[in-house]
């Protein structure tokens, strides 16, 4: 039964990376999860399915502060008290754009000039929130540039999701990291 299902998750996200018309990809187990990585428009991608679908797409953002996360958190939300408790003036910065700062927070050292160099980016992430996109860290090694990643958490049933669907929000995803990267890039 556990096999047929890990072949069911796989199968699933296979169905979406032939949609995508993305190479084979490098199938990955994380327990109760399944994921797949394939290269696609000139960056990685990494689709989960677990609990929920979540979608990692590489960010190229030269010069952006390994300290600061642009976080999904809506006004309202325990997650949004929960990253607000520890923040000082100094951590969190809201960005001036009314409907971007009740859905996102911008924390960590940097979180300021971070908040004001994305500007341009802001309506895409306001646009992009029904996938609850995040800018977060991927690596960060001693002696290397950081390397960082848009995570969207979408589709919070995998149960019923429809490979098309998951194949929208991930073009979706891609066009609002080509939007991030622009809006860096410009403003940096």
């Amino acid at each position: 039964m556990v096999a047929d299902r890990d072949r069911s998750a796989h199968g699933f996200l296979l169905t979406v990376v032939g949609l995508l018309g993305a190479p084979a990809p490098e199938l990955r187990d994380y327990g109760a999860a399944k994921s797949v990585v394939t290269p696609l428009d000139g960056r990685v991608v990494e689709i989960l399915r677990g609990r929920r679908i979540e979608i990692f797409v590489d960010l190229h953002l030269a010069g952006f502060p390994p300290t600061v996360l642009v976080v999904f958190a809506p006004e309202g939300l325990y997650e949004r008290a929960k990253l607000l408790e520890d923040a000082s003036p100094s951590t969190f910065s809201k960005t001036g754009d009314a409907a971007f700062d009740r859905q996102f927070v911008v924390l960590g050292e940097g979180a300021s000039a971070v908040a004001t160099q994305l500007a341009a980016a802001l309506g895409a992430l306001v646009d992009a929130s029904s996938l609850r996109p995040s800018i977060n860290p991927l690596r960060l090694e001693p002696g290397k540039a950081p390397e960082f990643r848009l995570h969207l958490r979408t589709l919070p049933t995998c149960d019923g999701a429809d490979p098309r669907q998951v194949e929208g929000a991930v073009r979706q995803a891609i066009a609002l990291a080509h939007s991030v990267e622009r809006a860096w890039s410009t403003d940096v």
